[in-house]
């Protein structure tokens, strides 16, 4: 089974491969964990569709795409049942300061689609499911590092509903 050190920079490479063309683009690696699962991934923010200025502080909504595996863990080791997750969400981000080194806040909403309805013993009832994203960071001239929780989960749609959840590191550049 491959490390996650190995994972990461397969995926970090693959990020070479994007070629982003819109002002205010962004590529990202994110990389974290929950109590029984680690997950590592990709994502993809496009141009603001609503931004806005209050004095020091700017507000945009992007739209963002991601991909992540989630790797189940027994014992604390990586353990043999895995899926992806990949979807689209709205990200709103409040970033405040006007110099190269900006605090921000981030909150989102979307779609997301696993490739199984089942994590090991956890039972997802669907495969369809909601994102509801939190993060805060800083952005570094076109560099931003974060973390952010992220929760999966049908909504009760269907049961079980048993949902996953992520705390990832999130490393990125804008375009």
């Amino acid at each position: 089974m491959k490390s996650k050190s190995s994972r990461l920079l397969f995926l970090a490479g693959a990020l070479l491969g994007f070629q982003a063309h819109a002002a205010d683009t962004a590529v990202m690696v994110q990389a974290g964990h929950s109590p029984d699962t680690e997950v590592a991934g990709v994502g993809l923010r496009l141009s603001p569709f609503w931004a806005k200025n209050w004095g020091r502080f700017h507000a945009a909504a992007h739209p963002e795409f991601q991909l992540n595996q989630h790797l189940q863990r027994h014992d604390g080791e990586p353990g043999p049942g895995n899926l992806w997750q990949a979807g689209a969400a709205a990200m709103l981000r409040l970033t405040y300061g006007e110099g190269s080194i900006r605090p921000y806040a981030e909150l989102g909403l979307g779609v997301n689609y696993l490739t199984k309805s089942a994590l090991g013993d956890r039972r997802f009832g669907s495969r369809m499911h909601f994102g509801e994203h939190f993060g805060l960071g800083l952005q570094i001239g076109a560099f931003f590092g974060g973390w952010r929780a992220s929760h999966y989960s049908n909504a009760g749609i269907k049961e079980p509903n048993e949902g996953l959840d992520a705390h990832q590191l999130v490393l990125g550049v804008h375009f």
